[in-house]
């Protein structure tokens, strides 16, 4: 018998689908597992949506890097 064996089965995480986008205390950990765990969802479910706001509003980190600036005058 494996260790795998003996230890009990999660039971799986309630309200955590697609259509749940209400995560309330969500943390930066949080928000980043969530990313990974709907990066498939496109066009972005609901979930993946509220991650991605708390990253962009907290941190900024989802925003595309906008590169050098650009010179208009040319």
């Amino acid at each position: 018998m494996s260790v795998h064996e003996l230890r009990p089965r999660k039971k799986p995480p309630v309200n955590e689908g697609c259509d749940n986008g209400s995560v309330p205390g969500i943390t930066e950990k949080w928000a980043r597992g969530i990313i990974a765990i709907h990066d498939g969802c496109e066009p972005a479910c609901p979930r993946k949506t509220t991650a991605l706001r708390y990253l962009a509003d907290s941190h900024g980190e989802t925003e595309p890097d906008p590169g050098p600036p650009q010179n208009d005058e040319a």
